[in-house]
C-alpha cells in the first residue's frame, strides 16, 4: 500500500503488523502531520455489526489524552479497506529495547512510573487495556513513554481461526472455542489465559510481566505453543532468580503483588504503582536493601562469617486483613490492605537454624512483635512496632531472644533466650525469667495464665504457669510413631487444647505432622501432614504445604476440618527442617509473614587473588561452610538435604569427585581438618539437644568419637 492515498491520508512507510492489523506511516495531507494509519483485518471490516461495535469502542478510545498514551484521532472508510488514524510516536518499542538487554532499576522506576499514570487514566474512564505488552510500549526519542493501543484489544475482539490461535505467540489472539480471550499469550494474565472476563487487575498482571522483563531481560511465562504458553501462566511462577542482584527488595516486593495468581490478592489499582515509583525516584536511597548485598566494595560483617547458614535473600514482613469467608468464598465486603515492614533502621532480618527472625501480631491486631539483627550483631534483639507507626522501639535486655510469643491480653511477651524462657511487659520493666528451656522451640500463652512450650529440640512439650514456677511435662515423645521432638505449639479456643507439630522419622519434611494435645489429657490426635506447625484464626487452620499458606475451615470443638485448604500465600518463608511458622494471626484478622526462602542452592568457586573466577568445584548444592586441607588437595563442606538434614560431604578437588561423610540423624557441620589430613572434627547435635564434637577419621568407617560434650559449639573454629 506505499504510495496509494486513502482519504486525504498519503501512505509512506510500512512500520509492522500483527494480529490487530498492519500499521503503517503516512501523511495528513490536510493538516500537515504524519500519523500512523492502522488497516484493519479485511475479515473484522466486512461484518458491520462488529465495525457498528467498533465505532462506539473507538470514540470512547478517542476521548484518551494523556501525554503516555497514543492518541486516537479517528475511523475512516475507503472502500472496503477500514482504518483508524492515531498519533505516530518516533522511537524504540520497549520489546526492541529490551532485545539489547536488562533495563536498569532506575530506567525500569522512570518507564514504569510513565506507564503507571497512562494506564491510572485510562482505568479512571473505564478503559482496560487488556493487551498490554512489550510491543505496545514505546519511548520517545525525548525520553517520554507512550502506550500504543490502548482498548483496541476489547473493541477489536471477535474469532479467529483455530489454526492461527494455536500456531503463534505474536499476534493479539482474539477467542477460542472455550470462550473469548483477548491479549498477547505471555502476557495474559491467568484469568484471560480462562477465557475469563478481563479487568483493570488484569493489566495489573500485565504490567508486572512488563516490569520483570525489563529488568531480568527475560520472558517470564512461555512454551512451544500458545496452549503452553497458557499453560505456564496458569501454573509457573516467575523465576525470582533471574533478578539482578542489585533490585531492591521492596521493587521485587512490588513485582510479586502485581503476579499473584488469584485477581483478589493483587494489587486492586494501579496508582498503587504509581506511588510507589514515585517515592522509589524521590529518594532511592531508601530502597537500597536488595536480593543479595553487595560485598565487592566492602569488609564482610561479622555476622555473615559467623552464620553461614544465613538467609540468602533478605526478607520484608508483609501485613495483610484475612478475609473471614465461610464456605470458601471470600467476603467482598471486607477490604484486604497490604503493607511491608522494613527492618528497622541498620538492622536487618536474619534466617539460620539457631535463631531466626520471627514476627508475630499481638492478639488486639494493633502491634507487631519481632527480632531484628543490628549490624554486626550475632544475635537478635526483641522489637515491638505499632501498625499505626512508622518506627518501633527495642526491649531493653532482650539480646538473643528467640520465638517470641504474646499474653492473650497483649501486655507481654514471652521469648527464649539464654536457656531460659522470659517474658517482659510491653510497657516497660526488665525480662523476668520463668523456667529453664535450654533450646526453646516456640510457645503459647492461655488465658487462664498457662504456658505451654517446647523447652528443648529433642522433648515432648511441658507447661508452665505465666508467674513462674515448676515445669511440668504435658506430651510424651511416642517412639512408635518415631518421633523426635514436639514443638511450636497454639492455643485454641477453649484454653485446654492447643496444636503443635510431631516431628518424625528421620525429619523428612513430608513425616510431620500437626497434632492435637490437651492440657488435661484428653485430646491425643494426629490432625495433618504439614512443613510446618498450624495456628487457628478465624473459624480456620492456616498451615503451610511446601512453602504455600494454606486455610481450610475448622471445628475447634469437634476436631474437624470443613470443606477444602484454600491457597492464601505462595512462597512463604520456610527454613527446612524446623518446622517453624513464619506466619502469625491477630484475633482482628490481620496476617503477618516472612517471604522469602532460606536455603539456595550454591556453586563452590576457585577464586584468584583478585576475586577471578578459576573452577568449579563440584555441582550446585545447599552449602554451608567450607574448609579446606593443610595440603588443600580436599575440602570439606555440610550439605543442607531435602529433608533439613544437614551432613558433611568430602571433596577430592583434583578429580571433582565427592562423598559423603556423615550419615547419622541430625546436624553435622563445620569439619575442621586435623594437620595431617587425616581426621577430622566437627559439630553435631546427633545425641543431645546442643552441639557437641566428635572427631571422625577420613578413611575410616567407624562411628565418630565424642570428642568434647556439651560445647554447644557450631562452629568449632
Amino acid at each position: 500500500m506505499i504510495g496509494q492515498t486513502l482519504s486525504h491520508f498519503k501512505i509512506t512507510a510500512k512500520l509492522g503488523e500483527g494480529g490487530m492489523g498492519e500499521v503503517y506511516r503516512a501523511e495528513d495531507t490536510k493538516l500537515g502531520r504524519e500519523v500512523a494509519l492502522k488497516v484493519l483485518p479485511e475479515e473484522f471490516a466486512q461484518n458491520p455489526e462488529r465495525m457498528e461495535r467498533f465505532a462506539r469502542e473507538a470514540q470512547m478510545l478517542a476521548s484518551l489524552n494523556h501525554p503516555n498514551i497514543a492518541g486516537i484521532y479517528q475511523v475512516e472508510r475507503v472502500d472496503d479497506v477500514q482504518f483508524l488514524i492515531m498519533e505516530l510516536v518516533e522511537g524504540d518499542t520497549l520489546q526492541e529495547r529490551i532485545s539489547r538487554g536488562p533495563i536498569s532499576v532506575e530506567e525500569t522506576a522512570r518507564i514504569g512510573l510513565e506507564m503507571a499514570q497512562g494506564i491510572e487514566v485510562a482505568h479512571e474512564k473505564g478503559i482496560v487495556h487488556r493487551d498490554l505488552k512489550p510491543a505496545n510500549v514505546k519511548v520517545t526519542p525525548e525520553g517520554q513513554v507512550k502506550i500504543l493501543d490502548f482498548g483496541l484489544a476489547k473493541a477489536l475482539e471477535g474469532e479467529l481461526d483455530r489454526g492461527e490461535l494455536m500456531d503463534t505467540q505474536s499476534p493479539t489472539v482474539a477467542a477460542t472455542l472455550a470462550g473469548i480471550i483477548i491479549g498477547t499469550a505471555p502476557y495474559m494474565s491467568p484469568e484471560q489465559a480462562a477465557g475469563q472476563v478481563a479487568d483493570r487487575r488484569s493489566d495489573v498482571w500485565s504490567y508486572g510481566v512488563v516490569l520483570a522483563e525489563m529488568l531480568t531481560g527475560r520472558r517470564q511465562f512461555g512454551g512451544e505453543t500458545v496452549s503452553h504458553t497458557l499453560a505456564s501462566v496458569l501454573k509457573d511462577e516467575p523465576n525470582w532468580e533471574q533478578f539482578p542482584k542489585n533490585v531492591p527488595l521492596r521493587v521485587l516486593d512490588l513485582l510479586q503483588r502485581c503476579l499473584r495468581k488469584d485477581a483478589k490478592q493483587r494489587i486492586q489499582a494501579i496508582g498503587d504503582a504509581r506511588v510507589f515509583w514515585e517515592e522509589y525516584l524521590a529518594d532511592p536511597e531508601a530502597f537500597e536493601a536488595t536480593t543479595e548485598a553487595s560485598t565487592a566494595h566492602q569488609p564482610i560483617p561479622t555476622w555473615k562469617k559467623l552464620l553461614p547458614w544465613a538467609l540468602a535473600t533478605a526478607l520484608a514482613v508483609a501485613l495483610f486483613v484475612v478475609a473471614n469467608n465461610q464456605g470458601g468464598s471470600t467476603n467482598q465486603s471486607q477490604p484486604v490492605v497490604r503493607a511491608v515492614i522494613p527492618p528497622p533502621p541498620d538492622h536487618h532480618w536474619l534466617v539460620n537454624f539457631q535463631k531466626p527472625s520471627f514476627a508475630v501480631l499481638s492478639p488486639d491486631g494493633l502491634q507487631v512483635a519481632f527480632t531484628a539483627f543490628a549490624e554486626e550483631a550475632i544475635e537478635p534483639q526483641l522489637w515491638v512496632r505499632p501498625l499505626d507507626s512508622p518506627v518501633g522501639r527495642s526491649l531493653p535486655d532482650t539480646e538473643g531472644a528467640g520465638i517470641p510469643f504474646w499474653s492473650p491480653d497483649s501486655s507481654h511477651l514471652a521469648f527464649f533466650a539464654n536457656d531460659k524462657l522470659k517474658k517482659i511487659a510491653i510497657g516497660g520493666g526488665a525480662p523476668i525469667s520463668l523456667c529453664d528451656a535450654p533450646r526453646g522451640r516456640g510457645g503459647t500463652w492461655n488465658r487462664d495464665g498457662i504456658i505451654v512450650f517446647s523447652p528443648s529440640s529433642r522433648e515432648g512439650l511441658s507447661r508452665v504457669s505465666a508467674a513462674g514456677g515448676e515445669c511440668v511435662p504435658v506430651t510424651q515423645l511416642d517412639n512408635e510413631a518415631d518421633d523426635l521432638s514436639h514443638r511450636m505449639p497454639y492455643f485454641l479456643p477453649d484454653n485446654n487444647q492447643f496444636l503443635y507439630l510431631a516431628r518424625r522419622g528421620t525429619r523428612r519434611r513430608n513425616s510431620n505432622t500437626v497434632r492435637i494435645g490437651s492440657l488435661d489429657g484428653s485430646s491425643d490426635l494426629d490432625l495433618v501432614a504439614s512443613t510446618t506447625s498450624a495456628i487457628y484464626a478465624s473459624g480456620r487452620l492456616l498451615f503451610s504445604r511446601d512453602t504455600t499458606l494454606v486455610a481450610q475451615s475448622f471445628d475447634p470443638e469437634q476436631l474437624e476440618f470443613r470443606g477444602e485448604a484454600i491457597p492464601l500465600i505462595e512462597s512463604v518463608l520456610e527454613l527446612p527442617g524446623t518446622g517453624a511458622p513464619f506466619f502469625s494471626t491477630s484475633e482482628t484478622g490481620n496476617l503477618v509473614h516472612f517471604s522469602g526462602y532460606a536455603t539456595r542452592n550454591s556453586q563452590l568457586l576457585w577464586k584468584d587473588r583478585r576475586g577471578t573466577d578459576i573452577a568449579k568445584l563440584g555441582e550446585p548444592q545447599v552449602h554451608g561452610s567450607v574448609y579446606l586441607s593443610a595440603d588443600g588437595m580436599w575440602a570439606s563442606s555440610e550439605i543442607t538435604g531435602e529433608d533439613g538434614q544437614q551432613d558433611l560431604w568430602i571433596y577430592d578437588i583434583d578429580r571433582d569427585l565427592r562423598s559423603r561423610f556423615t550419615f547419622d540423624p541430625g546436624n553435622d557441620v563445620a569439619g575442621v581438618w586435623s594437620p595431617d589430613g587425616d581426621r577430622i572434627v566437627f559439630s553435631s547435635d546427633r545425641d543431645t539437644s546442643v552441639f557437641d564434637l566428635y572427631l571422625k577419621d577420613v578413611g575410616g568407617t567407624d562411628e565418630p568419637d565424642l570428642l568434647y560434650a556439651s560445647a554447644n559449639a557450631k562452629y568449632p573454629f
